[in-house]
Formats: C-alpha cells, sequence, structure tokens
C-alpha cells in the first residue's frame, strides 16, 4: 500500500511540474519579464546574447565597486600612516614642555597635511594646537 501511495506522489508530481513549465505559470513570467525588462533596458532577449550582456555588466559593475573599495582602503591607510607620523613630531615637539598626559587629534578637521588637536600635560596646562607645512601653531587654552 505504502509504494502504491509512492508512486502516485510521484506520479502527481511530474504532471504538477510539467503543466507549470509548459502549461501553467512560467511561460507568463516569461512573457511579462520579457515585457517588463525589454523597455527599460532596450535590450531584446535573444537567449544566450542577452544572458552574457547581463553577465558582462554584472562582472563590469563588481569589479568596478572592487576597485572603488580598493582604492577607499588604500586612501585610508595612507591618511591613517600620516596623521601617526605628524602625530609623533608633534608629541616630541610637545615633549620639551613637560610631561603629556594626553594628545588628542580631532580628525574630522585633520587631513593628509594638516593636523589638528590638543595637548593636555601631567600639571593640568591644555594646549590646542595646528600643525602644517612643519609649522607648530599651538595656544593655551583656559580651564
Amino acid at each position: 500500500m505504502a509504494i502504491m501511495l509512492a508512486t502516485q506522489a510521484l506520479g502527481n508530481k511530474d504532471k504538477l511540474s510539467s503543466f507549470l513549465i509548459e502549461e501553467g505559470i512560467f511561460p507568463y513570467l516569461y512573457a511579462t519579464s520579457l515585457f517588463v525588462l525589454e523597455p527599460l533596458f532596450c535590450v531584446t532577449m535573444n537567449g544566450m546574447k542577452a544572458k552574457k550582456l547581463w553577465m558582462t555588466g554584472l562582472t563590469v559593475a563588481g569589479l568596478s565597486a572592487l576597485a572603488l573599495g580598493a582604492k577607499k582602503a588604500a586612501d585610508n591607510h595612507k591618511l591613517m600612516k600620516t596623521q601617526e607620523e605628524l602625530t609623533a613630531i608633534v608629541r616630541e615637539l610637545f615633549s620639551d614642555m613637560g610631561e603629556i598626559a594626553t594628545l588628542y587629534v580631532q580628525v574630522y578637521e585633520s587631513s593628509l597635511e594638516r593636523l589638528v588637536g590638543g595637548v593636555i600635560f601631567e600639571d593640568g596646562r591644555h594646549y590646542t594646537f595646528v600643525y602644517e607645512n612643519e609649522d607648530l601653531v599651538y595656544e593655551e587654552e583656559a580651564l
């Protein structure tokens, strides 16, 4: 009895899938997608030619996104390295004035050529600075 039910289920499955593919919904979906996509992309769906065109377009878009991401990461790495070098220079210049408790950098105001931030010394003095073109301009802030 169980074998008979399994055979009937398999037979019905084959009938259902052939109905969906040949007579059912898939031909309508295909025709509808052609009707909708053809005016939007001005590309006729000619089998493999359209598929290759889509694949090429997606590949170019993916490679462009990858290249843009790599450039952005390289630029960010360069900025971080430059700011670390400038921070070391500023720390060395301020170390002559006393023991540094905190040196901070205002990242959004700084750039590759300019470093903006502040220094707080152990004795409580607070200075803000701008380091640009190898010139350090600083002023003491009243706490």
